[in-house]
């Protein structure tokens, strides 16, 4: 009929027990009649309209799957609501449970054409779980949204700085409708400008993509995670801490639940879209941060191998005074007076006057503007070290580190990603989803750990 094809007779018992065993339906879900088609008797399945949609779905599926039907194709019951037969029961009758045929035909799709003011959002397709939504594209001039099924649509409009908008867009059968929408002005971070958010972190922008907190994640933002989630304690640290000290003894693990638990906040708050996040560095983008120019595509044991001898402030050793000021936190004269600290563990003549850690930014920023890459406390990355390694990388040093070697810009500390120690931490960054991934390729001639 038309474009599309009717079963000649209602659903019989035996095609409704295939679908209701494949399905594990219940058996309530329909009744049997029994009817005589031309002098034939036969029993037909007596069901909802809802129930009977589920069983076109199937019959649908089943063509797809065989290879005589292709996704463009649907599947509807016709109700027979004029059925009348002496073997309904009464509850057939109550609820207008009937006979059904199915019609197969294309689907009718429609579109959606979308501007918005300003441009260049970016569209989502909305589903009910959040991460299964689809990227659509950016409203530069008019954006269409085609191969759409009739029904509602749900879709979301973000842009960077404006409050992300959800509409609900009824199609019927090949219909297109055209909307515009104009945007609000809200709180939410904008990628290529300087930025603080709801824990008065502060972001610097590295390019359109990312964005670096230009302090070490403090005491007090831990603290906020840990309330949030009745978490056991903040900070371990068994030495006096202020609330802009670093944490630490916090793991890899540690560090990446705190980075989910913002990111869902902040997201709720309307400070970030679902298009940005916060979490760990990458090895590759911390080198970034630190103004230092490394191989991409490769692993962090392949940069290690070939890592430059020298530091954050230069190529000087041991560390200078600049402006008559300490370059950084790192195991000096004062840490040496401390229990247990022996001088030969210590930089010789070099004093920042901290023991254990600092207040974040003590220290003059680097040209990027980022604080305390090297020193206060060893900063954890997301990459493992190697392909073949099972062991997570920290990067920077902190102020138990005395050793040349250790701490060039380039070294690596290789941990296993739930250790947790007093000299360990960690610095977050804000990113579009996803990160350009690092997936180096399995190489020769790199040890699995550091």
């Amino acid at each position: 009929v038309g474009e599309g094809h009717e079963s000649r007779r209602s659903i019989g018992q035996e095609q409704w027990e295939m679908y209701r065993a494949e399905k594990e339906r219940p058996a309530d879900v329909a009744e049997f009649v029994e009817v005589d088609e031309d002098g034939n008797k036969r029993k037909v399945a007596v069901t909802s309209e809802g129930e009977a949609k589920e069983f076109c779905w199937w019959l649908v599926s089943k063509g797809i799957a065989a290879g005589v039907l292709t996704e463009n194709f649907e599947a509807l019951p016709l109700m027979d609501v004029a059925f009348s037969n002496a073997g309904l029961s009464e509850r057939a009758k109550k609820e207008n449970l009937r006979p059904f045929r199915c019609r197969v035909q294309p689907i009718a799709f429609g579109r959606i054409v979308l501007t918005t003011e300003p441009s260049g959002a970016d569209v989502f397709l909305k589903t009910p779980d959040p991460t299964l939504n689809t990227y659509i594209g950016k409203t530069n001039g008019q954006l269409t949204i085609g191969e759409l099924r009739p029904g509602d649509v749900h879709f979301e409009v973000v842009l960077e700085g404006y409050k992300s908008q959800t509409r609900k867009v009824t199609l019927t059968r090949g219909e297109m409708q055209e909307l515009h929408l104009k945007l609000q002005l809200n709180n939410s971070v904008v990628m290529d400008k300087p930025w603080e958010n709801g824990l008065g972190m502060k972001f610097v922008p590295l390019g359109p993509d990312f964005m670096a907190s230009i302090w070490e994640t403090r005491v007090r933002d831990y603290d906020a995670f840990v309330r949030a989630n009745n978490l056991a304690s903040g900070s371990t640290a068994d030495f006096t801490q202020g609330p802009d000290h670093p944490i630490v003894y916090v793991s890899r693990e540690d560090a990446e639940a705190f980075c989910v638990w913002l990111t869902k906040v902040e997201r709720e708050q309307e400070r970030l879209t679902q298009v940005t996040e916060y979490r760990l560095p990458t090895d590759y983008e911390w080198s970034l941060m630190a103004d230092l120019k490394e191989q991409a595509d490769v692993s962090p044991a392949r940069r290690d191998s070939v890592r430059a001898k020298d530091f954050l402030w230069g190529v000087e050793w041991p560390p200078p005074l600049v402006d008559g000021k300490a370059v950084a936190n790192l195991a000096d004269v004062t840490a040496s007076r401390a229990p247990g600290s022996p001088a030969n563990r210590t930089i010789r003549n070099y004093d920042d006057g901290f023991e254990k850690t600092s207040p974040v930014g003590s220290f003059a920023p680097n040209r990027l503007g980022i604080y305390d890459l090297c020193g206060n406390v060893h900063e954890w990355v997301s990459d493992n070290y190697s392909p073949a390694s099972t062991s997570g990388v920290l990067r920077g040093g902190g102020w138990n580190t005395y050793q040349e070697q250790n701490l060039y810009t380039g070294a690596r500390n290789t941990q296993p990603p739930k250790f947790r120690d007093s000299i360990y931490g960690f610095r977050v960054v804000l990113a579009k989803v996803p990160p350009v991934p690092e997936n180096p390729p399995a190489e020769d001639g790199t040890e699995t750990d550091g």
